[in-house]
């Protein structure tokens, strides 16, 4: 029955976002999906596949059982706390048969689908073409592999890159409000981000080095402080700083920065082996390199993608000066913001670099 319900989602898919998605493209991913939750389903069994890669799968499955069973929210806090504004959709699927875990896995999926989607009008709307390149580097493969889980993470990441580029203003309040019910503390960064993006304009180009020096060093700064006053407020303790600037914490941030967050972790308290560690960042390259590359599109001003670039750029430093702090410092924290930093990328690097080769090879058609 799994299987069969995999292929009927499928089809229900490609129905869906045929009229958003080249056809081709949509068939091949969907077909791709179906067979991969059909692995994993065949290779770990009914309940093993809960423990594929992450367990947060189980906590996930758990929290949808008490849905089915009649379990309502009573507040925000227990809307957060339970991720419902992820299982709510998947609940609705079980509600017409659909097996609970594939249920939330098409979830996943479907979110996957509509970052997709968001990134192909925003290049379209800036008259850039969705090169294969571009759609590796913005969507990746690590990102389809999130879709064959049961994890919130395509949702956070289809959220993140829609109130950043997206072009309905209510979709995008809609969006950050469901990233806020997933993970606050990404919400609250988007929401720093914005503040400081503001500030950011009034500024000088000139002084556009130091800005980014100032942006990153405070936002990051001031989610440590956050982190801090939110541990202090949780057990009930006095404040205590637990700091950013010292050697190993300054290696921390930068580590998380290139997606290597293990390399500033105690290696104590990390489960997994070096192998184990390594081998997602070498199957999904995209996890370091987008970004290094956003890194070094930050020395290279460009006005047509300077206020973007200063927005992710204050939304990830803060977001980070919390999560360099946290117990769950992991593979995948920076995947809800994969996206933007590509989108950055591709207008600082490469697509400069395009629009270089054309106007050249214009001017080299006028000389001739």
């Amino acid at each position: 029955m799994f299987y069969l319900q995999a292929i009927l989602l499928g089809i229900f898919a490609i129905a869906v976002f045929s009229p958003y998605l080249t056809r081709i493209p949509l068939v091949a991913l969907t077909t791709l999906w179906a067979v991969g939750v059909a692995v994993i389903y065949y290779r770990y069994g009914p309940v093993g596949q809960l423990g594929f890669y992450s367990n947060d799968q189980e906590f996930h499955q758990f929290m949808l059982g008490k849905l089915e069973w009649g379990g309502r929210p009573t507040s925000v806090q227990e809307l957060i706390d339970r991720r419902y504004a992820y299982l709510g959709p998947a609940y609705l699927l079980t509600l017409g048969g659909i097996n609970p875990i594939l249920a939330m896995k098409f979830v996943a999926f479907s979110c996957f689908l509509l970052n997709v989607i968001t990134l192909r009008g925003y290049f379209r709307r800036k008259g850039i073409p969705f090169r294969p390149v571009y759609v590796w580097l913005a969507t990746g493969p690590v990102a389809f592999f999130f879709s064959l889980l049961a994890l919130r993470e395509t949702m956070l990441l289809a959220g993140v890159t829609y109130v950043f580029v997206g072009k309905n203003p209510s979709l995008r309040v809609l969006g950050l409000v469901v990233i806020t019910l997933l993970r606050p503390h990404i919400g609250l960064a988007i929401i720093l981000g914005a503040l400081a993006t503001l500030l950011f304009k009034r500024v000088k180009r000139d002084w556009y080095y130091v800005t980014v020096l100032v942006a990153l060093v405070g936002t990051v700064a001031l989610g440590a402080t956050v982190y801090s006053f939110a541990l202090a407020a949780y057990h009930d303790t006095p404040f205590r700083f637990y700091g950013v600037f010292n050697k190993d914490q300054t290696f921390q941030v930068l580590a998380n920065f290139t997606g290597l967050q293990f390399l500033g972790a105690d290696f104590v308290a990390i489960e997994r082996s070096v192998t184990d560690l390594w081998l997602p960042r070498i199957i999904f390259p995209e996890t370091i390199l987008v970004p290094v590359l956003f890194s070094l599109s930050l020395f290279i001003p460009k006005r047509s993608v300077d206020t973007l670039k200063f927005a992710v750029l204050a939304s990830l430093g803060f977001y980070l000066g919390i999560t360099t702090k946290s117990d769950f410092n992991s593979f995948r924290q920076n995947l809800p913001f994969l996206s933007v930093m590509a989108i950055v990328v591709i207008h600082s690097l490469l697509e400069d670099r395009r629009q270089q080769s054309i106007d050249g090879n214009k001017a080299e058609q006028l000389v001739s």
